[in-house]
C-alpha cells in the first residue's frame, strides 16, 4: 500500500515475520504459527485476522444530518458521543440558526438524544462529558447539561465575546473550564482569557494570554492546567505551552511554531506537544528543562492525543489528498507503531477521540467523506 504521509527520523521495526516473538500482540517480526499486522505493526495468530477500522453505523449516524463542523468525545464507559447542529426547515428559513443535538453510539447504533431544551444557535457547540458521566453543551450564548431526561440551563452562558477555542475541560474539582475571545481594535495581537465555572459564576484565571481564535487547545490531569496558545508576530507563528500556578500563567516552554495540534500531560507530569511549521511537525516530549524530540512527520492538519497509560497519539492529516493516518508511541518501549490507512481514504479533517475504558487505549475517529455526496463516518479500530 502506498504511504502518502511519512514519517522522518522514526526507526519502526521491521515488517517482515521472523521466529523472534512467540507471544499475540507483540511487535514484529513474529514467531511461526504468528503473522505479521500492518496496523498497529503487531503479531497475530495466522487464524486470526488483522486489527481494522470498523465504521460505527453509518447508516444511522448519517440519519441525523449532522453540520459539518462537529465536536467528538468518548465516555469513561467507552461510549463514543458526537455533537454538532442540526439545519431543520426553520434553520434554513433564519440563516443557518440550527438545533444543537448529541447523539451516543449505544449497542451497535446511534442513538439521539431529545434537543429539547437546547436554544438554537449558529455556532456549533462544545462537548464535555464530566466525570460523573454529566453531558455539558457550550457555545455562544448557551450553556446546557443533560440530566438523563432533558437539557437544562443550569449555569450562565460564558463571558465576553464568545468562545475562542474548541476544548472544554473539567478540572480535577469536577469545575469547567474554557477559553473565551477578547476582542480588540486590531493595534495589538488578539487576546483570549481562561475561565472557570465557579458555583454559578464564571471567573477569569489569571491575566489574559494572547492567542487567535480556534489555535488554543486546554490540558488537565490531576492538579495541573496548562493551555498550547498561538499567537501571530510579524516574523511568524509563536506558540507557548503555559501553565496556571493558582494566581498567574507561567510559561513553560516557547515555540517558535504552531501548536494547534494540541498538548497532552503523561500521568508522571511529562508533557507532549506537536510544534508544526506549516509543512513538518515535530513531537517532542518535555519535563522541567529537558526536552527531546520522538518523531516528526509531514502534515497540513493534525492532531495530538496522550491516554491513561501514556500512550501518545497522533492523528496526521494530508488535506490535498484528504488522507489520514493514526500512529501511536509508547513509552514503556520509546516505539511508534501505526495503524492502517485502509478505509480511511476521503477523510476530511477528522478529529480523534481515545477511548480508554479498558486496558489497552482504542482510537476512534469521526470525519467527513465526500463520495460524491457529503456523508460522516465514525470508526473504531479493533
Amino acid at each position: 500500500m502506498t504511504r502518502r504521509l511519512l514519517f522522518l527520523g522514526i526507526a519502526f521495526s521491521a515488517i517482515g515475520c521472523a521466529e523472534v516473538l512467540p507471544l499475540d500482540g507483540r511487535h514484529c517480526p513474529c514467531a511461526s504459527g504468528y503473522h505479521c499486522c500492518e496496523s498497529g505493526n503487531v503479531c497475530v495468530p495466522r487464524a486470526k485476522e488483522c486489527p481494522r477500522w470498523r465504521s460505527l453505523d453509518p447508516v444511522g449516524l448519517n440519519a441525523i444530518g449532522i453540520s459539518p463542523t462537529f465536536d467528538f468525545k468518548i465516555a469513561a464507559d467507552g461510549a463514543p458521543h458526537i455533537a454538532g447542529l442540526t439545519c431543520d426547515a426553520a434553520c434554513n428559513e433564519q440563516g443557518g440558526l440550527g438545533v444543537p443535538f448529541v447523539a451516543r453510539y449505544v449497542d451497535d447504533s446511534w442513538v439521539t438524544l431529545t434537543q429539547e431544551g437546547l436554544p438554537r444557535s449558529y455556532f456549533f457547540p462544545l462537548l464535555l462529558i464530566g466525570r460523573d458521566g454529566t453531558l455539558h453543551l457550550l457555545s455562544d450564548g448557551m450553556s446546557s447539561s443533560f440530566d438523563g431526561t432533558t437539557w437544562a440551563q443550569r449555569f450562565p452562558p460564558v463571558p465576553g465575546d464568545g468562545l475562542a477555542g474548541s476544548t472544554v475541560v473539567e478540572d480535577e474539582e469536577g469545575r469547567i473550564v474554557t477559553t473565551i475571545r477578547e476582542d480588540t481594535d486590531g493595534s495589538v495581537p488578539a487576546e483570549l482569557s481562561v475561565v472557570r465555572l465557579e458555583g454559578s459564576t464564571w471567573t477569569a484565571l489569571g491575566s489574559k494570554l494572547p492567542g487567535e481564535l480556534n489555535l488554543n487547545s486546554l490540558v488537565v490531569r490531576d492538579e495541573t492546567l496548562c493551555i498550547a496558545h498561538v499567537h501571530w508576530y510579524e516574523t511568524g507563528y509563536l506558540g507557548p505551552l503555559s501553565c496556571f500556578d493558582g494566581s498567574e500563567w507561567a510559561t513553560v516552554k516557547e515555540f517558535q511554531s504552531n501548536l494547534a495540534g494540541g498538548v497532552g500531560i503523561g500521568p508522571d507530569g511529562a508533557f507532549y506537544v506537536a510544534p508544526w511549521d506549516g509543512l513538518l511537525m515535530t513531537v517532542m516530549e518535555g519535563k522541567r528543562a529537558r526536552w527531546s524530540e520522538i518523531g516528526s512527520l509531514f502534515a497540513t492538519h493534525a492532531q495530538l492525543a496522550v491516554s491513561k497509560n501514556r500512550t501518545v497519539f497522533v492523528l496526521v492529516t494530508s488535506l490535498e489528498r484528504n488522507t489520514s493516518m493514526v500512529a501511536a508511541w509508547r513509552p514503556d518501549t520509546r516505539e511508534w507503531s501505526y495503524y492502517t490507512t485502509e478505509g480511511l481514504d476521503g477523510s476530511v479533517r477528522p478529529l480523534l477521540a481515545i477511548g480508554d475504558d479498558g486496558d489497552e487505549p482504542v482510537p476512534y475517529l469521526a470525519y467527513q467523506i465526500y463520495d460524491p455526496v457529503a456523508s460522516f463516518k465514525v470508526v473504531k479500530h479493533e
